[in-house]
């Protein structure tokens, strides 16, 4: 009788086990890299379109349950580093990540290339509309310019803020989605320039129904577009997972919801330039109708 009382015992423990394995096995764990600030962050992240093109994906992914986490962008290359079940959206292509994830076939979100925003007012700066940032900081030791901890932006750029002599001249925001601080702190006179693209400052303006003061140039060290893209961890669950995300991405990104959530916040003057380049990443035929 004990036997089999024992027998039982390991086998419901046993089957605990399973369940849980199992359960495990099928939750992605997709990390947003945000604001500390939990309740800001989801405030920005439910009209950004990294939210709207990730739902049009995520939501449809069969066998698959989202656990979304808001962290910080140190936090989430660490994790995506550490968990076999991490995923993320809009990360931007380096060779240094590529050692520890995986990368979408297709970009998930496309962006206008960055720009260097200034105040209007500041006479220090050159009208032009490209010069070379290096150059720049360089020859004006002074300036401030802001960066969002954590961030990539793009692997020339990088370079040029990684110099050892401009390191004086960078402050750093320690989250990732941190833009509308950046702006706040340039208008304010905080800081004397920051890298963005054109994205974040509509949404700016947009929401606080104002004319920003704002010029800006493009780095010739910046591409003309940047690309973000779904990432999972390089694990078996995240090739597992990648694979389903692939599938519907590349169904999702034919329909016209996934153009708009991109087109929303762009300037209206952008959409035509923007949709051609829709439609040679994606091979669409949108139309600006």
């Amino acid at each position: 009788m004990a036997n089999r009382w024992l027998l039982l015992i390991t086998f419901f423990i046993a089957l605990q086990h399973t369940s849980a394995a199992h359960a495990s096995e099928q939750d992605i764990h997709w990390l947003i890299g945000m604001h500390s600030d939990e309740s800001a962050a989801d405030k920005f992240h439910h009209i950004s379109v990294n939210k709207l093109t990730a739902d049009l994906v995520i939501q449809q992914l069969p066998g698959f349950r989202i656990q979304e986490r808001v962290i910080n962008a140190s936090r989430m290359l660490q994790l995506m580093a550490d968990d076999p079940n991490a995923c993320a959206e809009k990360t931007l292509k380096t060779s240094s990540r590529e050692e520890f994830m995986l990368y979408s076939d297709l970009p998930q979100v496309i962006f206008p290339g960055l720009r260097v925003y200034m105040r209007a007012d500041d006479k220090r700066f050159p009208q032009q509309q490209s010069q070379q940032l290096a150059q720049l900081l360089r020859q004006q030791q002074d300036i401030r310019i802001g960066l969002m901890e954590g961030r990539s932006y793009g692997e020339a750029l990088d370079r040029v803020l990684a110099m050892p002599e401009v390191q004086p001249q960078i402050w750093r925001h320690s989250s990732l989605d941190s833009s509308f601080a950046l702006i706040d702190m340039l208008l304010a006179g905080r800081i004397d320039m920051f890298i963005s693209s054109p994205i974040p400052v509509n949404i700016f303006a947009q929401r606080h129904q104002r004319q920003l003061d704002l010029v800006s140039f493009v780095p010739q060290e910046a591409p003309l577009k940047l690309l973000g893209y779904f990432v999972c961890a390089k694990s078996a669950f995240g090739k597992k997972a990648m694979k389903e995300i692939n599938k519907e991405h590349a169904i999702a990104v034919q329909q016209r919801s996934y153009l708009n959530a991109h087109l929303q916040h762009l300037d209206s003057s952008l959409h035509a330039e923007f949709i051609q380049l829709y439609n040679q990443i994606y091979r669409t035929n949108f139309s600006a109708d």
